[in-house]
């Protein structure tokens, strides 16, 4: 009987333990359950004040890049809105040198390029100085000239010569220089080949920052630069990239983006229908508060341009340096139609920089010194060199471009 009892206590005992241990589990889960329930509606809060964070950045953003509002509220100036394709061209434009050789010279190079080419550039401004200088300008230097002295002042813009003698002009004739005719008539007959092979022919005009500034100067510079991209136009250019208004140095303040959008107003007031494009420095597209900026300009510009500068003579360097620096910022490319203008001279390492642009899906290049051949590839790649074409032979053709026999190319030094 005792031993009977004392079973029956051993397991009530342990029922009470079972109890006991059943109803310690179950707070422990429901404290369990609070503590998960207490982290997600953390999280939820969190992610709830990060889209509401992110919808004010949005609208501020669509405040800032509206075409038509400066940020203070203020109108920008009524212009043709960019409606062009140039932005989304996949050219790739050799540089051609006008200043050097003969008419057969420039037409046997254009003939000659690789096949990797469907454009050929020209720069118009070279070592600070127009290449030639169109007729419409000097009539409209004098019409400037003669304004000023009615008024008892002087001619608006300093770089500009008031004597047509200066410019390369006879005196009293609109008639140029031997050394501008032969210029001209290059430039001509580059036009004309290229527009043969069926090449989109680009110009790339260089300004300067006064003409987003105030004053007589700077409206000057502005009707300067309209008289001559209107004859580029004139004379068979597809396009005309400007550059120079904004320098490494400057930032791209509100200001500086409302004068940006009137200058390229007066540029495109009257040609609508071509093609004008504007190149900043890498410096604005590489810092993210400009973004807005730059998507309000690219409203009113065909296309915009960054200038690609590696700063190295050696091939493996410059492709490691341009790939590094634009992998980050490679989708503004596509998403602004951003063309890259190789800066480089040197034709290998120009080569080497084309390769990583390539690399980094951007297809809008040009170049601004002759590089022939794009025949580098990177170490450790099995990516082929560019297709060119197998008649093309790169020495012979420099040879015949500088008209002296020394074998420079077009447009740069062989480094």
């Amino acid at each position: 009987m005792r031993k009977y009892r004392r079973y029956r206590s051993r397991h009530r005992n342990r029922e009470k333990k079972k109890a006991v241990k059943q109803i310690l589990l179950r707070i422990l889960f429901v404290l369990l359950c609070i503590a998960v329930f207490t982290f997600l509606a953390v999280l939820l809060g969190e992610h709830l004040k990060e889209r509401a964070s992110h919808a004010e950045t949005l609208e501020v953003t669509e405040t800032e890049t509206d075409p038509k509002t400066k940020p203070d509220g203020e109108k920008y100036p009524d212009g043709i809105l960019s409606t062009s394709d140039a932005s989304s061209l996949e050219l790739c434009a050799a540089d051609i040198d006008v200043t050097l050789g003969e008419p057969d010279d420039i037409s046997q190079v254009i003939d000659n390029l690789p096949a990797v080419y469907n454009a050929i550039s020209i720069r118009i401004v070279r070592d600070g100085q127009l290449i030639y200088t169109p007729k419409s300008l000097l009539e409209y230097f004098r019409l400037s000239t003669a304004a000023a002295d009615t008024q008892g002042q002087n001619t608006a813009n300093q770089d500009q010569p008031d004597d047509p003698d200066e410019s390369g002009s006879e005196k009293g004739t609109d008639t140029p220089s031997d050394a501008a005719s032969d210029v001209y008539a290059n430039l001509l007959k580059a036009i004309e080949t290229a527009k043969e092979k069926n090449l989109r022919v680009c110009a790339i005009y260089t300004t300067n920052s006064s003409v987003i500034g105030n004053g007589d100067e700077s409206s000057a510079q502005r009707m300067a630069d309209k008289t001559v991209i209107e004859d580029l136009l004139s004379i068979g250019f597809d396009e005309v990239t400007v550059d120079g208004i904004i320098t490494e140095n400057d930032d791209l303040t509100s200001d500086a983006l409302s004068a940006i959008i009137s200058y390229l107003t007066v540029l495109r007031g009257e040609v609508g229908l071509h093609d004008i494009g504007l190149q900043l420095p890498s410096n604005i597209y590489l810092t993210t508060q400009s973004a807005a900026a730059v998507n309000t300009i690219s409203k009113y510009a065909d296309f915009l341009t960054v200038g690609i500068f590696s700063g190295t003579a050696d091939s493996d360097e410059a492709y490691s340096l341009i790939y590094d620096d634009y992998y980050s910022v490679r989708g503004s490319f596509g998403v602004y139609g951003i063309r890259g203008v190789i800066l480089d001279e040197n034709s290998a390492v120009a080569s080497a920089v084309y390769a990583a642009l390539k690399k980094l899906s951007l297809t809008g290049i040009q170049f601004t010194s002759y590089a022939g051949e794009l025949s580098y590839v990177p170490e450790g790649s099995d990516t082929q060199a560019a297709d060119t074409s197998a008649a093309n032979d790169n020495a012979k053709r420099s040879e015949d471009y500088s008209g002296d026999g020394n074998g420079d190319g077009a447009g740069g030094s062989e480094e």
